[in-house]
């Protein structure tokens, strides 16, 4: 994913010269499990390669909605749509080309803890064996990953379920991103659909951990609000690691990043280029831990690390963890007030201070809300 690739790019262009990059499955096979949806300016600076390629669809707009109310946000030129199939394979051919020793279709089955300066690393699939290795950068995805048992942050810190569809025969605005709220289908998470090529929408539905409802049955709902009698066909899904990327992100030469340290939004979930980044920051710290000594110096690159993920996102997404309980918990009929009072500023003319002065409109039945919430 975006996390061991922006790794192994940044290690081969820092002149490692020996990096091997571990996938159960090839990184371009399809449908990548995500609404590939991005900010093109973030995206840009954190990618080592042209982005124009990858982008199916530019995005403009944004509606937000309720099924009695909604607005639109107007941004131009601020989001995309991603081909994250064919950025994958182009930031893979990328590494190969520069030599690191691409192995597809493994799996990472065992990693030991540092002996001599070594960690010992099996995988088996396609290919089977193990490799002795300096440094191990652990981009395995949500779950307790490499390195379980030695402190570090892990990828399955508040897993949220999610499910997609692939769906034809909606009629959608092809520069916009639809994000939808109701507990009849995603409760303390939202509904999406994002434009995915001509005619066909990626439609999918994240709910919160122990919502009591099963995703799929929130996509059916969802799309049959969308169009009723429309079913989903072949669905796809997996879970998101909604955290800040806390607790300790490097260890002994083992580094955490993306979605193996929850480094994901706790409210827009969104993960991508938050890999991204987090793939180059622990590759650089691990060049300049790998030129130290002994593990003693190393301690201060492993600081850094954790620091510079921190500054850039860490600390403002721990503060969202901390909203997200309580946004989860409002009514439907908040969301559509707040949505209904936004709707009546012209598109395009949106500014945050709207979204604020909405909120405090609300705030009063917010209250309630939370209070009757805790009664119960």
């Amino acid at each position: 994913g975006p996390a061991g690739l922006l790794a192994a790019h940044t290690l081969v262009s820092h002149g490692a010269k020996s990096v091997v990059l571990i996938d159960r499955r090839d990184p371009w096979r399809e449908p990548v499990a995500c609404g590939e949806g991005v900010r093109l300016e973030p995206l840009r600076k954190a990618s080592p390669l042209p982005v124009d390629s990858w982008i199916r669809n530019p995005i403009h707009r944004c509606l937000f909605a309720t099924p009695q109310a909604s607005f639109v946000w107007q941004s131009p030129g601020d989001g995309a749509t991603l081909d994250r199939a064919l950025m994958h394979r182009d930031l893979s051919l990328n590494v190969a080309e520069q030599g690191a020793l691409c192995h597809f279709r493994c799996r990472a089955v065992d990693l030991s803890r540092q002996m001599d300066g070594i960690r010992t690393l099996r995988f088996d699939g396609e290919t089977s064996g193990t490799i002795r290795a300096r440094s191990v950068i652990d981009a395995s995805g949500p779950g307790a990953g490499l390195g379980r048992d030695e402190g570090l942050a892990r990828g399955d810190i508040d897993l949220e379920p999610a499910v997609f569809s692939l769906v034809e025969g909606l009629e959608f605005d092809p520069e916009a991103i639809q994000l939808w709220y109701s507990k009849n289908f995603a409760p303390g998470g939202y509904a999406w659909l994002f434009p995915s090529s001509p005619g066909r929408a990626n439609v999918g539905v994240v709910c919160a951990r122990g919502s009591g409802l099963a995703p799929r049955e929130g996509l059916r709902r969802f799309l049959s609000h969308l169009k009723p009698g429309l079913e989903p066909q072949a669905v796809h899904g997996g879970v998101i690691p909604c955290g800040s990327g806390n607790g300790i992100l490097a260890k002994e030469m083992l580094f955490k990043v993306g979605d193996a340290a929850s480094m994901v939004h706790p409210l827009g979930r969104s993960g991508i280029v938050e890999a991204m980044e987090a793939g180059r920051m622990a590759a650089e710290s691990a060049m300049a831990a790998l030129a130290e000594p002994n593990e003693n110096h190393r301690e201060i690159h492993y600081l850094r690390y954790s620091k510079s993920w921190q500054t850039s996102r860490g600390r403002a997404y721990a503060w969202a963890g901390l909203v997200k309980p309580l946004l989860g918990k409002l009514d439907d009929q908040v969301w559509s007030a707040l949505f209904g009072d936004l709707s009546k500023i012209p598109i395009g003319q949106h500014r945050w201070r709207h979204a604020v002065l909405a909120g405090l409109k609300v705030l009063p039945r917010v209250v309630w809300d939370l209070a009757r919430s805790k009664t119960r």
